[in-house]
């Protein structure tokens, strides 16, 4: 995985978004004494921390001019600090792909963004029809279910499309409905792929 660009929002004396591209090979960060460098550098080891040592702390980390007006919004709507973006290697892609069965392309790229909180969002688009159709191929459903299926494009759209079916569902139908409820029972996020990466 590499990173290929990071954001940093307002922390200590970068006061505005500042956007670096990573390269794969190289970067270097060049300024002037007090330009921010240091505190670019010190926002991502925040962000990407392996060992947890380091939290993002308002009091400590946020911009001082405006520190009083946002700690007033701090506990109900936290700031960003960092968004950084990151592609797979061609073996992560691949391995990907075989594990969940999708078709993440070459291109693919993702974003995970780190609040003040210490919290983390994670943006990915991962298409679930590949998820689907390897499903459908690779179970014993019914000609009627296997048919119904080629129209749902998320595995919540695969569920509701067979309850839309109930009254002529094989056992096997009905085991797998009940598999995959069970699958996006363990999630809030819209796509039940996404999750599971």
């Amino acid at each position: 995985m590499f990173l290929t660009s990071a954001t940093i929002h307002p922390f200590r004396s970068i006061n505005s978004q500042q956007t670096i591209s990573i390269d794969a090979h190289e970067t270097v960060l060049v300024g002037m004494n007090e330009a921010g460098k240091t505190v670019f550098l010190k926002a991502l080891e925040k962000s990407a921390d392996a060992k947890g040592a380091t939290k993002f702390d308002p009091v400590e980390d946020y911009p001082r001019k405006d520190l009083p007006t946002y700690l007033k919004r701090h506990e109900t709507s936290p700031d960003s600090t960092t968004q950084l973006h990151y592609r797979l290697s061609d073996a992560e892609r691949a391995a990907l792909n075989k594990a969940l069965h999708v078709d993440v392309p070459s291109d693919f790229s993702f974003s995970v963004i780190q609040h003040y909180s210490n919290s983390a969002t994670i943006i990915l688009d991962v298409e679930e029809q590949p998820v689907i159709n390897w499903l459908v191929a690779n179970t014993t459903l019914s000609t009627d279910a296997k048919s119904a299926l080629k129209s749902a494009t998320t595995l919540r759209k695969a569920v509701e499309t067979l309850k839309g079916l109930t009254a002529s569902l094989t056992d096997e139908d009905q085991k797998f409905l009940a598999a995959l409820e069970v699958r996006i029972g363990k999630t809030n996020w819209d796509s039940v792929v996404e999750w599971e990466t």
